[in-house]
């Protein structure tokens, strides 16, 4: 049916559900997860200064380290083998180039809710609309 479950996070709570959604599948298909955390390279456009740009880039490698880890301990738990990358990029167009068609990507309607969010879309309703493989939203 499908090869594997790609799971995108960006730590949040609303993230998660579609996480815990997506673990579960992986678990009764018996197939493997690709969780992803994606760093927002446009985030980073209006800082100027390095040294400040480099604390920013760390800070969230942190915390895509830290949403991805609590993904493997969940997949630990369920016996489900997962693979967790971080990427630069535009959230959506990230998310769509790590799933191949054999791929479901099993994701929340809505993460973070920022204002650069909002005015920019929904990474969620991109991918729904521009991926090449199944797209499961998760209410």
């Amino acid at each position: 049916m499908f090869r594997r479950v790609v799971l995108p996070t960006d730590g949040s709570k609303n993230a998660e559900k579609g996480v815990l959604r997506g673990l579960d599948m992986a678990k009764a298909f018996n197939i493997e997860v690709l969780a992803v955390y994606v760093i927002d390279r446009r985030e980073f456009a209006a800082v100027s200064h390095r040294s400040m740009k480099a604390s920013l880039r760390e800070a969230l490698h942190k915390h895509g380290k830290e949403a991805l880890d609590y993904i493997k301990r969940l997949a630990k738990e369920r016996g489900v083998k997962v693979d967790a990358k971080i990427i630069e990029g535009v959230p959506h167009e990230a998310i769509i180039r790590e799933a191949t068609k054999e791929d479901i990507i099993v994701m929340a309607p809505k993460g973070k809710s920022n204002i650069s969010r909002i005015l920019l879309g929904s990474v969620t309703d991109r991918v729904v609309h521009h991926a090449k493989c199944t797209v499961a939203v998760v209410r």
